[in-house]
């Protein structure tokens, strides 16, 4: 990885750790864990308080890697493929851009998204390309995800990096040509 794309990177996991992204995990979170959870006696308080004291790769690597891979896919458009690792039952899911695979922990080689998933998924069939239906399933509420998460995760992400500036760093190089 070059200066360039460390610099990047760096960028985009400061984004991922900021007040407006910790507002927005709160959110997604207070829909997919159950009303009778944080009814209990200040659960609530706790379970914010271990969100904010997660690093990024720990608070976007848990359940709310689809909302991430999606609003990465909407801001990137069709220079991003949703991609998933795992089986129905647990998976982890990011984007691939050119050579690099996008996920709260960074920008990442095919080697290191399998090796840094090895111990929490079956990756025996490898990445899996998909479309954001069949992430549907690992939503309890896609549509409140979509509109209350991903779309102002999508902005956010929009306004604070250069988009082509990105997608220029991490596109495939291609060989040239010698005639």
């Amino acid at each position: 990885m070059n200066e360039e794309t460390k610099e990047l990177e760096e960028r985009f996991k400061e984004i991922l750790h900021g007040k407006n992204t910790e507002k927005l995990l709160m959110t997604y979170w207070e829909g997919a864990v159950s009303e009778e959870y944080f009814s209990t006696k200040n659960s609530k308080f706790y379970f914010q308080k271990e969100l904010l004291e997660s690093s990024a790769e720990e608070a976007w690597v848990g359940g709310p890697c689809y909302i991430l891979a999606l609003a990465l896919k909407e801001w990137l458009g069709k220079e991003a493929q949703l991609c998933r690792l795992g089986t129905p039952e647990g998976y982890h899911a990011f984007v691939q851009t050119g050579e690099y695979f996008i996920d709260g922990t960074g920008f990442k080689s095919e080697e290191e998204i399998l090796e840094g998933n090895r111990e929490i998924m079956d990756w025996d069939n490898g990445i899996a390309y998909i479309n954001s239906a069949s992430l549907k399933k690992w939503s309890c509420d896609m549509e409140r995800d979509k509109k209350l998460v991903v779309k102002p995760l999508t902005k956010l992400l929009a306004k604070s990096l250069d988009k082509e500036r990105l997608l220029k760093v991490l596109k495939i190089p291609q060989p040239e040509i010698v005639l």
